[in-house]
Order: structure tokens, then sequence, then C-alpha cells
């Protein structure tokens, strides 16, 4: 994922010069322990962003949404005002009725909620920082952590213009989202690329009931994290694991 051919690595080397924030490139085994040191150092909030290709990708919807979209001041501010998840519930409901007047042969069809399932005897293996790893986890010769002008961790989507494409939350929720699981579970966002979200947290939800609520929650913020899993295996592996894993396509 770290080789180029020569127009590739051209418009690799020119995002970068374009990126408005200071960077580190560091090997992907090293990247956490970076992300720490930077952030003891009070010299801004770090990101892990993930190789080559994912800075390109940030950089090019960073600019396709400064062009298009509020200033960070104003995806802040329309962050407040967004009670995660039930605003968050609510706009997903309204764009439902919109897609519904717009498109009538869809009809009556609602969103499909996962099934309960039954909860498992074992948990899966840690996500862990995957923007810093390969499709086989391995780890990446070259890690971009993006050190952000905050020392708010819940801002970085709003200073890289996360998200707004496709199911993908726009900024200002995942900044409401991360504010309200960092209020309840500690979270901080780790690793953000253009597709992908790292949040570590600092405890898990308490009990099964509380992992399900949580669990929920997950899915209307990433429709897709279940993938074929069930409620309750998800809510299992929030229950036993700090990190947490996020993927739009």
């Amino acid at each position: 994922m770290d080789e180029f051919e020569p127009r590739s690595k051209a418009e690799y080397e020119s995002a970068r010069r374009r990126f408005p924030y200071p960077l580190e490139i560091v090997h992907g085994a090293d990247a956490l322990a970076a992300f720490e040191r930077i952030k003891a150092s009070g010299a801004g909030m770090p990101v892990v962003i993930g190789n080559a290709g994912a800075l390109a990708m940030t950089e090019e919807f960073m600019a396709l949404s400064s062009a298009e979209h509020p200033s960070v001041e104003l995806i802040l501010s329309r962050a407040a005002e967004i009670n995660f998840p039930d605003t968050f519930r609510v706009m997903k409901a309204r764009e439902l009725e919109l897609l519904r007047a717009k498109y009538p042969q869809i009809g009556d069809i609602e969103s499909v909620e996962a099934p309960i399932g039954e909860w498992p005897d074992e948990v899966s293996g840690t996500m862990g920082l995957t923007v810093a790893e390969d499709f086989s986890r391995e780890p990446i010769d070259r890690v971009h952590i993006a050190i952000l002008p905050t020392q708010d961790a819940t801002a970085a989507p709003a200073y890289l213009r996360s998200g707004g494409w496709n199911d993908c939350p726009e900024a200002a929720v995942q900044v409401a989202a991360l504010r309200s699981w960092r209020d309840r579970y500690g979270a901080e966002v780790v690793g953000l690329g253009h597709d992908v979200m790292n949040i570590r947290v600092q405890r898990g939800p308490a009990s099964r009931d509380e992992a399900l609520v949580l669990a929920r929650e997950h899915q209307l913020f990433c429709s897709d994290v279940l993938n074929e899993s069930t409620l309750t295996e998800l809510g299992a592996y929030l229950m036993n694991d700090d990190w947490w894993f996020f993927w739009w396509d």
C-alpha cells in the first residue's frame, strides 16, 4: 500500500505539501507510542491518519469540503447543537423521509436492525490501531500523524473535515458522537483516515443491557459496523475491549 507509480508518488508529494497541519512520519509499529509522545508534549492533538494513500485522500477531501462547507469553528458550533445519539437518530429518519419522497419505489422499506442473537461465549480479538496496519495486520512502513492545533481530541473530525459522503456522518455529527462517548466511556479518537476511525476508550459498558444500547449507537453511527455479526456479539466486544473500529464504504 506504500508503493507508488511515478504519477501517484507525485500526487502524494503534492498532497503532503498542501496538507495544512504539521506531519510526523513513523513506522506503523511506533505509531501509538508517537501519538502518546506528541500528545504529552502539548504541541497539539495528534491524529494517526495512515499511509501515503490515506493522507492523499484525506487532503483531497479536506480541500473539497473546505470550499463547500463551513469553517472549523462553525462545524464545532453545529456539533454543540447535536445531542448524540438522539438528534442524529432524528436526522437519519428525516433523510429516509426525503428519500421516500424522491424515490417512491422504496415504499415502506425501513432501515433494518441487526438481529440481537445469543450472548457469545467468546469475544473476538482487538482491532487496535488499524490505520497503522495493512490488510494483513502488519505494520505499515510509513504512517502519517497529523498534529492539529487543538488540545480537544473530539474536534479532530472538524479540523480534518471528515465525513459527509455516502453513509459516513458529517464532521459535526462525528464530533458530537465523540463528545458523547468521551463523557460516558472516556473515548478518544486516535486514528482517523478518510474512511476509518479508531477510538480508544478508558472504560466499556458496565452491563449487557448498556452494551446493547451502545451497540445500537454504533450501528446508527456506522451501518456496516456489524458486518455479519449480531448486536450481542458487538456488545460483548464493547464490554471486553478498549478499541472501537468504524469503517465506511
